[in-house]
Order: structure tokens, then sequence, then C-alpha cells
């Protein structure tokens, strides 16, 4: 699925923020390829669209992807950080 259509929810809808997925995940029916182009494309059109990018991290790996978005200009978006429970 092209970075247009993953988000063209929120460009339609222009709610206040919008999930900015910064890593690669397994869905039914496929998987979704997070790569840096992928993220800078889809941090791009939120942005244009006047809506908040939410950058969700999920792994420590995630943080150094969520970081470089940061970097590259995802200002003022939330930031959310879900570390997983040890057993």
């Amino acid at each position: 699925m092209s970075p247009e259509k993953r988000v063209e929810p929120g460009l339609k809808l222009k709610p206040e923020m919008c999930s900015l997925d910064v890593s690669s995940a397994n869905q039914t029916g496929g998987v979704f390829l997070n790569v840096e182009v992928v993220i800078d494309k889809m941090a791009e059109l939120i942005k244009g669209a006047g809506v908040k990018p939410e950058l969700e991290v999920l792994d420590v790996a995630h943080i150094q992807i969520a970081s470089r978005s940061i970097r590259l200009g995802v200002k003022n978006a939330r930031k959310i950080l879900f570390l997983p429970s040890r057993s």
C-alpha cells in the first residue's frame, strides 16, 4: 500500500492528530514496510494537511527512527512510548 493510501483517512478527515507509524508491521493481508522514504513521505503528507503527527514507539529500535523523523522536521509531534512489560 502506498504512503498516500496509508494516510488517506487522516488527510480527508483532518483530525487533530494522526498516527505516524515508524515501524514495520505484519498485518492481515500483508506487511507494512516502513523504510525511511515511506516514513518521510507520510510525515510530509500529514504535516501538509495541517494534522499533528503522532509518533508511535513500540520497541526500543523505533526510538532511533522516531528521533530521525524529529530531526528532519516532524516538529510538535506527539510522542508516545510503549515499552513491553517483563513477565
